[in-house]
């Protein structure tokens, strides 16, 4: 996932939904945490359930 993809879901410019699933997930440790973050607070998903998203 580019940085560009990144800053848009995180600023809710996209929803996590429209993403495709064959896109690139290549974020760092930092960044990864960020998502699993990001999906805790916009989904309400557990810590847990985010990592098995985001790996």
């Amino acid at each position: 996932m580019d940085k560009v993809l990144f800053q848009q879901l995180l600023d809710g410019d996209i929803a996590y939904e429209d993403i495709s699933e064959d896109t690139d997930m290549e974020l760092t440790d930092e960044q990864k945490h960020v998502m699993r973050q990001w999906l805790v607070g916009v989904y309400g998903f557990s810590y847990e359930v985010a990592e098995g998203y985001v790996r």
